[in-house]
């Protein structure tokens, strides 16, 4: 028969490991189920499921055909905390973005370092070279050279004809902003 303080251990015992095992590890898209590139150095917004690569989600949007939700993002960017606290993570919004696109957050002021073998140089509009050596640059170049832009936040979808179809900037309407999202799945 057990005591009092060995029934109170075993209890606690099992508390402790079904906390440990119930973590909050982030779900990957379901059809294209890669370990985000990055994942040990940032994750996404909290309520999201997606990539922080921009390599990957691509790819993945190719196989499942969906459109790509691509935000462009900062950690310094406190609007960006805001755009996310009140818009992407809001149940309807993240519910909307897991289901009907592949999302990537691209922060483009990350200082971690890429491997060698993904740094790179490229030649600038004025004719000056700049290596490509961290993820922040490399995301930078991204935003820059597909989209055209780099303030932050903001969140653009390209279609399976890799078309920008709806560029949705900071606001704090976000019934504005839900509307906008709504109108790509629609088409």
């Amino acid at each position: 028969m057990m005591n009092t303080k060995s029934t109170l251990f075993i209890f606690l015992l099992i508390l402790v490991v079904l906390i440990l095992s119930c973590n909050s590890k982030k779900k990957y898209p379901q059809q294209c189920e890669q370990v985000p590139k990055y994942l040990k150095v940032f994750e996404l917004p909290e309520k999201l499921i997606g990539y922080n690569n921009y390599e990957q989600a691509v790819d993945c949007a190719r196989k499942t055909d969906k459109p790509l939700a691509v935000y462009i993002t900062g950690y310094a960017c406190k609007n960006c905390r805001d755009f996310e606290e009140k818009f992407l993570n809001s149940d309807e919004v993240s519910k909307l973005l897991n289901e009907h696109f592949v999302f990537a957050a691209l922060l483009i002021d990350i200082k971690k370092e890429l491997p060698k073998e993904d740094q790179f140089v490229v030649t600038r509009s004025n004719g000056t070279k700049r290596k490509v050596k961290t993820i922040g640059h490399l995301n930078g170049y991204i935003a820059a050279s597909k989209y055209m832009n780099s303030s932050q936040p903001y969140l653009f979808i390209r279609n399976s004809r890799d078309s920008i179809v709806a560029r949705i900037g900071y606001s704090q309407n976000k019934e504005e902003l839900l509307k906008e999202l709504k109108a790509v799945i629609e088409k």
